[in-house]
């Protein structure tokens, strides 16, 4: 099976940061027909499990604590955002704004999942008012036509890919909210 190529971009302007996620598929062996939204349908909704199918992930947390915050997002709008206070450990669901999820196929392999969250729905209390550094893990889950998975990530530390390993948000970035 060929496997995806993978990328992104990740941009913080002023109160939002806006996350890409593109996809370019070699085969058309992704399964995306169960999450597209019609191009008329432009409602998000909060929904469980989203990492059971193709979904785009960001795990936040501060250098300073153990406590972090997941992200889901699929290609048809639905999301998810859970606070953990630990390693999988208290799972709650984070209180944000719906973020704005926008799925666009750019040409018969090439789809591209854009992100918009508020900047203050990153941060772990919702309102921190001092600059600090929030380290970042961007992952992608991929369900193929055969119900099989691939996971990606910037890093797998673990044996196994477990996007909840803090070994793997390797990406820091620092924000004054």
């Amino acid at each position: 099976m060929c496997q995806p190529t993978i990328n992104g971009q990740l941009c913080i302007q002023k109160n939002n940061i806006e996350i890409k996620f593109n996809t370019i598929q070699t085969q058309d062996n992704i399964h995306w027909t169960d999450l597209t939204l019609s191009s008329s349908d432009n409602t998000t909704q909060r929904q469980d499990n989203l990492w059971k199918h193709t979904c785009f992930e960001l795990f936040v947390a501060y250098s300073d604590t153990n406590a972090y915050r997941e992200f889901n997002f699929a290609p048809n709008g639905c999301w998810n955002s859970y606070d953990f206070k630990k390693y999988r450990q208290q799972q709650q669901n984070a209180e944000i704004s719906p973020p704005q999820i926008k799925y666009t196929k750019l040409g018969p392999d090439q789809h591209t999942v854009s992100v918009n969250l508020a900047l203050q729905d990153i941060a772990l209390n919702n309102n921190p008012s001092i600059q600090k550094t929030l380290q970042l893990s961007i992952t992608t889950v991929i369900q193929y036509s055969d119900l099989s998975y691939d996971y990606y990530a910037l890093t797998h530390c673990g044996q196994a890919p477990d996007f909840h390993l803090r070994d793997s948000f390797i990406m820091d970035i620092s924000v004054q909210q």
